[in-house]
């Protein structure tokens, strides 16, 4: 089975064909710059924290108490 189909919109000629050394090379690349960051723990102002808390304690879900601050889930 070929890896590259090609198709030719003004024509619909379709063409199947290998990766090019080129196209191989070019794609090792990308793979091996993808950098996936470890996620970290963001602290939050204590103020804020203490107002999420309180929201909390007044029956709001976490994902309402953040909306309420205007900070992300």
């Amino acid at each position: 089975m070929s890896d590259v189909v090609e198709i030719n919109l003004s024509t619909g000629q379709v063409t199947e064909r290998e990766y090019t050394e080129e196209e191989i090379a070019y794609k090792a690349y990308l793979e091996n710059q993808l950098v996936i960051p470890e996620p970290t723990e963001v602290e939050i102002d204590p103020n804020i924290q203490s107002a999420l808390n309180k929201l909390k304690a007044l029956g709001l879900t976490e994902a309402e108490a953040r909306a309420i601050a205007g900070i992300g889930a």
